[in-house]
């Protein structure tokens, strides 16, 4: 990462006391060593519960898990056990409600997961504490870190996810104190689930023709690949994308770098000062660092550059399946980069057809001219020949 800096299985016992720990932030049932640590040991990572460590120095909680799927339409990005693995990515080792209290723990405040509105007729989507999540694995003796909407495919958009938000929706109790999410299982949804810990802060209906989101299978690792994931409060609100081509994204659709700079203006009135673009590592250096002066310019203080996962890493083998929609993805990008250049062209075809009239007239003009002084020369030249021809007669008959 580039850093630019201005100078200047699913349990569904009940906790003990869950309806408090909603409460109050603390955890329900512990283990007497991990109640020990989390009241003395303030730094460091350090177990929480099965599944599930807290890094007290950097605010973080940190789940194990395993790659549970690599292709098809999604509904989450990871569930708990022995719930919703057809359609989620990952398959995490702890129980829902050990994750919503380590969060509470490292002082993430929940908020409300999307709700249908009985009146209004529509689903008002979920809200809580903005999130970064991260996941992280090891392939082929290489570490790896991404952001989990790395690993997410647009259907609608027919390309990469973008940043996404994510936030602390928190579930609901049941009157009984139960987590409506250690019922059905939903810890990161992409989806409207009103049972989920994480959410996204828009609605996205969760009937099968219209899901949004697919596996990208390119990017994610083998089956059974043991993974961390990781959150913790999102620190840079501000975050840009740009695709292979050079195309800029914000919010995960396309923006003009004029857009960019006025979300970067509007975000710097609200205090942000830094921001993060990650990019395809093949576009070239010098457009992403006019980008990063630009965003600079306009009021940020700090902008991270940092390369996305290029492919899946070596030693994880994709199924032809795999292969053959790699193989698609690469074809419709490319379709993508020419249908962009033909509508590049049929912009400039105007004034491109304007230049090259004026550029044939002028040429026209010349050689006219050029042709009409030609012309009075050859009827000079003429005219002297005929003179000379008749001088020449005159003197070859001299009796007249």
């Amino acid at each position: 990462m580039a850093i630019f800096r201005a100078t200047a299985g699913a349990q569904t016992e009940p906790p003990a006391s869950a309806a408090t720990f909603a409460r109050t932030a603390q955890p329900a049932t512990q283990p007497a060593a991990t109640q020990s640590a989390t009241a003395t040991q303030r730094k460091g990572i350090v177990p929480y519960q099965p599944g599930v460590q807290i890094d007290w120095t950097n605010k973080q909680v940190l789940l194990a898990g395993q790659v549970v799927l690599r292709e098809g339409d999604l509904e989450l990005f990871a569930c708990s056990p022995n719930t919703k693995e057809h359609e989620s990515i990952v398959r995490l080792q702890a129980r829902p409600m050990h994750v919503f209290q380590a969060m509470g723990l490292v002082g993430l405040e929940p908020g409300k997961p999307p709700l249908y509105d009985n009146k209004a007729k529509r689903v008002v989507p979920a809200t809580g504490q903005p999130l970064d999540i991260t996941v992280r694995w090891t392939a082929a003796g290489q570490a790896w870190s991404v952001p989990i909407w790395q690993w997410l495919w647009d259907k609608k958009q027919n390309q990469p996810a973008g940043p996404i938000t994510w936030v602390f929706a928190g579930s609901m109790f049941t009157d009984e104190g139960y987590l409506l999410a250690d019922l059905d299982g939903t810890v990161i949804t992409v989806v409207d689930f009103e049972s989920a810990v994480i959410a996204i802060p828009a609605s996205h209906t969760s009937a099968n023709e219209d899901l949004w989101l697919r596996a990208y299978t390119e990017k994610i690792p083998s089956a059974d690949t043991t993974v961390t994931v990781i959150i913790q409060a999102a620190s840079t609100p501000l975050v840009f994308r740009m695709d292979r081509l050079g195309r800029l994204h914000l919010g995960g659709r396309p923006s003009t770098l004029r857009d960019a700079m006025q979300a970067a203006q509007e975000a710097g009135r609200k205090g942000v000062r830094a921001a993060t673009v990650y990019h395809d590592p093949q576009v070239p250096q010098t457009q992403l660092q006019q980008l990063v002066i630009a965003l600079m310019q306009v009021g940020l203080s700090e902008v991270k550059t940092q390369a996305e996962q290029p492919a899946v890493p070596a030693g994880s083998q994709p199924s032809t399946a795999t292969q053959g929609s790699s193989a698609r993805s690469t074809f419709e990008e490319q379709g993508l980069a020419v249908l962009q250049a033909l509508s590049d062209l049929g912009r400039q075809l105007p004034s491109a057809a304007d230049g090259l009239a004026r550029s044939v007239k002028d040429r026209y003009v010349q050689l006219n001219e050029r042709a009409t002084a030609a012309s009075h020369a050859i009827s000079s030249v003429a005219r002297v020949i005929e003179a000379m021809q008749g001088a020449s007669e005159a003197e070859s008959q001299p009796g007249q």
